[in-house]
């Protein structure tokens, strides 16, 4: 909301004339001015540190063409990362047990039909291939006095290509960190979702299957790829060669999985708190303002190894107080009578 202000109040050219009006009455030496003309505005604001070349540079950004041409480009680009910022928040905090849509917001995410994340992608994949039909961009070419995206292309070619390439990096960042990421996590959730068709269902269950184990992701998918081999392998009996194993038999196991996958899908919860963690590393380093790129990336990697490692070694102690449990119960269990 914020920034939908910010940018109404800037075309509208609101903003312009309250900033001008709140400094026109700063004298040349940085005293402030009566408090009566303030009257309404950030009176606790110091204004020495605001007044002289900050208080020029700061019009001048205003009103300069350029500057708000690039803020406005900002502003349409990110208004679909922002809508599935606000999609992410809510469904992190969303109760199971609470009545909600048939299908969880994981399986939601994966599938194209009824995916907000699919639906951000459209939206930018349009803009970049037809620009001159998407009705927002005047908010753009409306900042170089231009009447229309034909006008505006023909006289500003480097606004074109400036929105071209935020267009591309915002529309490729999206597809590989969150769609791709979560399709390839979570694919397996798809042979349950009952949208899809039954040889739709079949197509992603055998591409599932076909996959070495190795190539599949731990956790759940590779965890039913397995029990469902194992049961298609017991189910041809002992004396069938399990070297032949047909997948068509794997694939229909994984397919009677359905309603387990829909219902464990339920469960799984979506959160952004590992991007506001690191958010809250960055920060950390970014104190000084002088920070370099490779700080922040050498920190982020350490940050991540030293995850991983506390991960490693809660599960390590876990396990070796689970096999000393079971070393004290067999112990006890073999000592003679009366011993």
């Amino acid at each position: 909301m914020c920034l939908d202000w910010f940018v109404l109040v800037l075309q509208s050219g609101l903003f312009v004339e309250l900033f001008q009006h709140t400094f026109s009455q700063l004298s040349a030496d940085g005293e402030a001015p009566d408090e009566g003309l303030l009257e309404g505005f950030l009176l606790e604001t110091a204004w020495t540190t605001v007044s002289g070349r900050r208080k020029t540079r700061a019009l001048a950004n205003l009103l300069d063409p350029e500057w708000r041409v690039i803020l406005m480009t900002i502003a349409i680009v990110v208004e679909p990362m922002r809508r599935l910022t606000s999609f992410f928040m809510k469904v992190s905090h969303m109760d199971i047990s609470a009545p909600s849509a048939a299908f969880s917001p994981a399986m939601n995410c994966i599938n194209p039909r009824a995916s907000m994340i699919w639906a951000a992608l459209s939206y930018l994949s349009s803009v970049l291939e037809a620009p001159q039909l998407c009705s927002r961009l005047c908010l753009i070419f409306s900042q170089r006095g231009c009447v229309t995206f034909a006008e505006w292309q023909r006289k500003f070619p480097s606004d074109i290509e400036r929105l071209r390439k935020a267009l591309l990096a915002v529309h490729s960042s999206t597809w590989r960190r969150e769609y791709w990421y979560l399709r390839t996590e979570l694919e397996v959730f798809s042979v349950g979702d009952m949208r899809f068709s039954a040889a739709e269902r079949e197509s992603i269950a055998k591409n599932i299957i076909t996959k070495r184990s190795c190539c599949l992701r731990p956790g759940v998918s590779r965890e039913f790829v397995k029990v469902a081999r194992t049961t298609a392998t017991q189910r041809r009996g002992p004396a069938a060669d399990c070297a032949i194993l047909s997948i068509e038999d794997v694939i229909h196991v994984l397919m009677g999985y359905a309603f387990t996958l829909h219902c464990i899908a339920l469960f799984i919860s979506l959160s952004t708190a590992c991007v506001e963690a690191q958010h809250a590393v960055n920060r950390c380093l970014s104190l000084s303002g002088c920070c370099h790129i490779t700080t922040l990336s050498a920190t982020s990697l350490l940050n991540a190894v030293r995850s991983s490692f506390s991960k490693f070694k809660g599960e390590h102690q876990k396990n070796g107080r689970v096999a000393a449990a079971e070393f004290c119960t067999t112990s006890t269990s073999e000592r003679p009578f009366g011993v």
